[in-house]
């Protein structure tokens, strides 16, 4: 109304009572129900709950510190709908992309959702209830051979139910109370007795419970003698469980049984007697208000205190049972009583002035440890009294509080008596900081383990021919010499165009393809090729970079897409081999140009496993003697290692293993990296979103001078963001240029030298994305996603490399690493980068590449198609936020490595992609890789069954058991519901099978059947039927005469309906004979 202008209301608004209250009864018999806030934080909800403990509200927040706004708000609009209000939905999506998607006019979906009534799932039933689990302590493992006691639960933000009323700055954490409860339930559960003494607990680690996640938690309760055991409570995520590493302490102690001491239950102490000290009282309502002002959020699950009498470092709380959603019998002693009896401690602080102490909303008081927890018994009685005193130990200690606690029933038996109990401040920074995964889980590196020297399989007779693509130092032909023996050898050489120069011997264009195709029909139709052999590498030169592109990565390109296209099925193995490519010593010069052909053999050993591509670098300077000698033993060799290095004759192969941060050395404070006012900084891909954040997060750490460069202009979003940036005072020029052009850098570079102050940093993270397999990607393709990384890296080294660079950082991709199917360019193009800073830090310049994972709100991995990104998520790769990457770069700049990979993994669930195959080598020392490989032999088992199971069936059946094999493969690869069967003749296309998924299958169907298909088969063949009918013909098979009785094609056929009606509602299946009945009704007249 008009009054909120007039002075009179504010001095009334200011001067009078609010009678909040009062507002919020006269609500409550008006019969409203909801009552939704909107402001930033939801202070007044639990002011208003507070006033209506006893009735059944619906209290919705519109904003809440540490939930993204947008979701909160969809929550709170989520539960609205529920409740039956209507929602405006276009108003809701006017504000961003969402787009109206029409959904199909026929049934799309045929899942079935029907409940069996049988007698299985009656006993299924009757099983689990006879067996209820405990809503904390879960289940008991068993573990053969032990004396441990080992609990294990899971744990989310409803479960137990409780736990939806404990949370601290809206934090969802376990509360030290249940801790011990589930201590208590171990206890009993594990000797059956109640009494005991837990001594020495240390509250190691809060434990914090993701809004979307469940944690796995356990107890674990070691015998030290007959009556004392030393106990842990540790917490992972699921998946992870199998990794030692994954695992968290959050509370360790000793526990000794009650027969193993002398202590007996204290006298309940006279009420009357500590009333009289502690004349204050306090009300329930008043109690709680404060608490929840201060940052604690509880429910009335832990609201037991009805009223409370404060003294002198003392209190006296009454305790009533209040509403519960769960049962206070399921517990020796029930979470939330025990924590409102630490509630009561809270008072004996009030000298100590606990809740100004708190800052409210800044920081607030936890558990950290206690020195003796006495239980005697469960209460008797639902009304209970609690005794608390202040302990002057820490007094002069700023952040400690002590102090001692006894319990007891109103039948005067005493429940527990609780030493030396301490409580610490710690800073909501520090709570939101515990949401957030351990960054070190995420650095990894690449460590050049030893290895032992292959031993070479030596044949009298010549078994087939290799192809040699030979350099000019004359390596081919002494290798040729060597192998001929044993085969015949093609020597191959690059030139202008396709020639044959003699009957061994010819050159060809790197660049054409087909000139490629011509040597491998002239050569591979009329001899069996056994083994390729790339040395083109060792001709490149950094000074010519794009020759060098085309002599490595363009060759083996065309190679592998002739090969592919012109052999089929049978392949070859395929060597690399570069010199100085890897950074095995300090001493040992690096060429970059060469590392390429590492990203590009990393992504053929995942698209093309049966061309066994292995990649082998030799030191620079070697002896052509040892080289030969090397190169010939490996070619001969079986051994199974695929990234191999030698340095001074000894042999090294790939392992990712775990990067650590070395600790920050104080006394050489001179070496870490400071961000300076005075100093420029220069971020490439700077217009795009993941550049924007880098240049915010340098303005925080100091920097006044930023340059931003890309190639185009940058849009809306980025001139606002620049906007802002120049707001908080920095200076951001916005330069367009192409870093690939080195004459447009040296503009770029001009201009800082010319009229900012000097440069001190390079981030390196421009960048784009040209996906497509190897089997068919354009050279062009090719290039043009190696520009900015190479030439774009190269030309910032060149021309940067005489000023004083604090640092010089390239943003990598973990693709370069490990590989990924469809991206060889773009892991080709950071391996370059890679090496780069090898070479950077070799010659005394700073250097740093981070073999990035993919990020959420920027870099590559964001513009990916959503397929593709569902697809890391399957995979077990999580994206990285912003706020998580910024930390990680600011830790890893102040370290003197030079590469180091940050890629949030969860190994378990991306080692699933090789179950029942081999696992690549440089993964061996990975967590969970033996589980995985003792899968492998099972796996082959039952392949091997379901072969011989092939080869007994006549040809119908064969084709049947197929079509189920090939759905099963299929329903892995498109993450399908079992009740979600694709249509044997349904085309792969329409089913969503994408190049990827369809080298998927081929890999798997090698892998399983030993049939070597196109990474195109998926398309040259229409649908699953018609894939199982050509697979039937080249599958082996007993000879087997058809028997009349025997059931014809027609089976498939009715198998196929079969499965169709199956997923019909009755509904559905009543329409559709009426249908027929009606078609055939017609037919007749």
């Amino acid at each position: 109304s008009q009054n909120i202008a007039a002075a009179e209301y504010w001095v009334t608004h200011i001067r009078q009572p609010v009678r909040f209250a009062d507002s919020i009864n006269t609500l409550d018999q008006e019969n409203c129900s909801i009552f939704l806030e909107i402001g930033p934080k939801p202070v007044l909800l639990g002011m208003g709950s507070q006033c209506l403990l006893e009735s059944q509200k619906l209290w919705l927040p519109s904003l809440r510190s540490g939930v993204e706004d947008w979701q909160q708000m969809l929550q709170s609009l989520a539960q609205l709908y529920v409740e039956g209000i209507e929602v405006d939905w276009a108003g809701v999506y006017s504000y961003n992309c969402a787009n109206k998607v029409a959904l199909p006019t026929y049934p799309f979906q045929r899942e079935r959702y029907w409940i069996e009534n049988n007698k299985a799932n009656y006993q299924t039933k009757a099983l689990s209830q006879a067996k209820k689990i405990h809503p904390l302590l879960g289940q008991r493992l068993r573990i053969p051979f032990s004396s441990q006691i080992r609990f294990e639960s899971q744990l989310g933000i409803h479960s137990p139910a409780h736990q939806d009323h404990h949370r601290l700055f809206d934090i969802d954490i376990v509360a030290a109370a249940s801790h011990i409860s589930l201590v208590l339930s171990a206890v009993y559960s594990g000797w059956k007795t109640r009494n005991c003494i837990i001594e020495e607990l240390l509250f190691s680690r809060p434990l914090v419970l993701p809004s979307k996640e469940i944690r796995i938690v356990q107890i674990v309760l070691e015998a030290e003698n007959f009556n004392e055991s030393s106990f842990k409570i540790i917490s992972s995520v699921p998946g992870t469980e199998n990794q030692d590493s994954s695992w968290s302490e959050h509370a360790s102690g000793k526990v000794r049984l009650k027969q193993a001491t002398s202590a007996k239950p204290t006298a309940s102490p006279e009420l009357e007697k500590i009333q009289q000290r502690c004349k204050q009282t306090v009300t329930k309502n008043k109690f709680y208000l404060d608490l929840y002002q201060a940052g604690y959020t509880l429910g009335t699950a832990f609201q037991w205190i009805s009223k409370m009498w404060v003294g002198e470092a003392e209190a006296l709380g009454k305790m009533e049972l209040p509403k519960l959603p769960d049962e206070v019998d399921d517990y020796q002693l029930y979470p939330g009583l025990l924590d409102s009896c630490f509630q009561v401690l809270s008072r004996c602080w009030e000298s100590d002035n606990f809740l100004g102490k708190t800052d409210r909303n800044q920081s607030l008081f936890i558990p950290f440890q206690i020195q003796s927890f006495q239980f005697f018994h469960r209460p008797r009685s639902n009304r209970l009294w609690c005794h608390a005193q202040k302990n002057h130990k820490y007094d002069e200690k700023d952040g400690i509080l002590a102090g001692e606690l006894l319990i007891w029933d109103e039948g005067g038996n005493i429940v527990a008596q609780v030493k030396g109990f301490e409580v610490r401040k710690v800073s909501q920074e520090a709570l939101y900081k515990s949401l957030q995964p351990d960054l070190n889980k995420w650095f990894y590196q690449i460590h050049w383990q030893e290895s032992s020297s292959p031993n070479p399989v030596i044949s009298s007779e010549k078994t087939g021919t290799w192809l040699i693509f030979a350099s000019a130092n004359g390596w081919g032909e002494q290798i040729a010499k060597s192998l001929q023996q044993q085969h015949q050898c093609v020597l191959v050489y690059p030139g202008q165009g396709y020639q044959q120069l003699n009957e061994r011997h010819y050159e060809l264009c790197p660049t054409r393809l087909e000139d490629f195709r011509k040597l491998i029909q002239e050569v591979g139709h009329q001899q069996t090729l056994v083994g390729i052999l790339h040395l083109w590498n060792l001709d490149t030169t950094i000074d010519a970079l794009s020759k060098a592109q085309e002599l490595s990565c363009g060759s083996v390109l065309h190679l592998l897409q002739a090969i592919t296209s012109e052999l089929g099925v049978e392949l070859p193995s395929m060597w690399l081999i570069t010199q100085g490519a890897q950074k095995i010593t300090d001493v040992a010069a690096v060429q970059p140009q060469q590392a390429s052909i590492w990203g590009l053999g990393r992504v053929i050993a995942l698209e093309q496993p049966e061309l066994n591509c292995r990649c082998l670098d030799l030191e620079v300077g070697v002896k052509q003697e040892e080289a030969i000698k090397i190169l010939v033993s490996e070619l001969l060799s079986p051994d199974i290692e695929d990234q191999i290095v030698y340095r001074q004759g000894l042999r090294r192969v790939a392992r990712l293993t775990k990067a650590r941060l070395k600790p920050e050395n104080k006394s050489k404070s001179e070496d870490k990296v400071i961000i300076k006012s005075k100093g420029t900084y220069l971020i490439t891909g700077g217009f795009g979103a993941l550049g924007l954040e880098l240049a915010q997060w340098m303005v925080t750490e100091g920097a006044k001078h930023i340059v931003l460069v890309g190639r185009s202009e940058p849009n809306k979003t980025a001139v606002q963001k620049i906007e802002e940036l120049e707001k908080a005072g920095a200076n951001v020029s916005v330069l367009k240029g192409d870093i690939s052009q080195q004459e447009e850098l040296v503009h770029i570079l001009e201009q800082i030298e010319a009229f900012l102050p000097p440069l001190q940093g390079v981030i390196h993270a421009a960048g784009i994305l040209d996906d497509g397999l190897l089997s068919s990607m354009k050279w062009e393709q090719f290039t043009k996603v190696m520009a900015p990384k190479v030439q774009g890296s190269w030309h910032l080294h060149q021309l940067t490399q005489h000023l004083m660079l604090d640092f010089f950082v390239c943003f990598s991709s973990m693709a370069s690493i490990l590989g990924s199917p469809g991206q060889g360019n773009y892991a080709a193009a950071n391996a370059f980068m890679d090496a780069l800073v090898y070479h950077r830090q070799s010659t005394g310049l700073p250097g740093l590449s981070i073999n990035w994972g993919p990020w959420s709100q920027g870099g590559m991995a964001a513009r990916l198609a959503r397929s593709h990104q569902i697809r890391w998520q399957k995979m077990g790769v999580d994206s990285i936020t912003t706020e998580r990457g910024l930390q990680a770069l600011s830790q890893w700049l102040n370290q003197s490595v030079a590469q180091v990979s940050v890629m949030p993994i969860s190994w378990h669930k991306f080692l699933q992609q090789f179950e029942g195959k081999s696992i690549p080598p440089i993964l061996s020392n990975m967590p969970g890789i033996a589980t995985q490989n003792q899968s492998v032999p099972r796996e082959r088992q039952k392949l091997e069954e379901f072969k011989e199971q092939l080869k007994s069936l006549n040809q119908p059946r064969r084709v049947q058991l197929l079509i189920n094999y090939l759905t099963e493969i299929v329903i892995k690869i498109l993450g399908l519901s079992q009740n979600n069967l694709p249509n044997p003749r349904k085309g792969f296309f329409d089913l969503g099978m994408d190049s990827l998924r369809a080298l998927e299958l081929s890999r798997d169907l090698k892998s399983d059947l030993g049939i070597a298909l196109s990474s195109t088969a998926a398309f040259e063949y229409a649908n699953i039927e018609e894939l199982a009918m050509y697979l039937e013909t080249i599958l082996p098979c007993q000879e087997y005469e058809e028997d009349p009785s025997e059931p014809s094609d027609k089976v498939s056929d009715s198998n196929i309906f079969l499965s169709e009606v199956s997923q019909l509602s009755e509904e559905e299946l009543d329409e559709s004979i009426e249908q027929e009945l009606s078609d055939l009704k017609d037919k007749l007249i």
